[in-house]
């Protein structure tokens, strides 16, 4: 059974780790929240060519109770999650106290809203498909 175990993990390949980008985190202006920018390919098939999406976080109000970051999206569509804790009123709803002592919380802005720049995903038309039934109701 170790022989076996011994060459399974032989036979593994090392994966190599990706270096994270660094957000250069800035108060947004309103209470402790930091935001910052992070740059992502447009197309992950097509690397080289970059946008910039909208990130915030909250620290944790107790540091040394800190247990995690907790990432937040609330779903969409269309909608941004940097303004859910830039607005105290909006924090206090959604992030209950126990959250904010011992979390950071972090909000990533989806591709194409808050103030990330537009998306253009122009979608394949085929005129051969009809929404529509063809028979009557």
């Amino acid at each position: 059974m170790a022989a076996a175990l011994a060459a399974a993990v032989a036979m593994t390949p090392a994966i190599a780790s990706a270096a994270s980008p660094a957000i250069d985190w800035k108060s947004c202006g309103t209470d402790s929240v930091q935001c910052g920018q992070i740059a992502v390919p447009v197309d992950w098939a097509h690397p080289d060519k970059v946008t910039t999406i909208e990130v915030a976080r909250l620290p944790a109000a107790k540091p040394s109770e800190r247990i995690g970051t907790l990432f937040f999206n609330p779903g969409g569509p269309g909608e941004g999650e940097v303004g859910y804790l830039t607005s105290a009123q909006a924090r206090e709803y959604y992030f209950p106290r126990t959250l904010r002592d011992r979390f950071d919380i972090v909000a990533v802005e989806p591709r194409g809203t808050g103030q990330n720049p537009a998306l253009n995903c122009p979608m394949p038309v085929d005129h051969t498909v009809s929404k529509f039934s063809q028979q009557p109701g």
